[in-house]
């Protein structure tokens, strides 16, 4: 047992978690014409960029839901 829970695998050490459904739906798109500017470097630009879509009603809140940024070419954006 993981001190996270779950059981581990005897050869990665990485702790197995049942399966996700494998069913995805795209519900919504929102643009966002550079109102952060073109440097996204920081992780919380990013969330707050979904947040203020969210809160601004242009995206479904939704608290299972992912969200994926695209960025345009010329944007700067930091690492993952």
């Amino acid at each position: 047992m993981s001190r996270h829970g779950g059981e581990q695998s005897p050869l990665t050490r990485t702790r197995l978690v049942p399966p996700v459904s494998r069913i995805a739906r795209f519900v919504e798109q929102a643009g966002d014409p550079y109102s952060l500017g073109k440097n996204l470097l920081k992780r919380a630009q990013r969330s707050s960029l979904v947040k203020s879509n969210i809160t601004g009603n242009k995206l479904p809140p939704n608290s299972n839901g992912i969200h994926f940024v695209l960025a345009a070419k010329d944007v700067n954006v930091g690492k993952f």
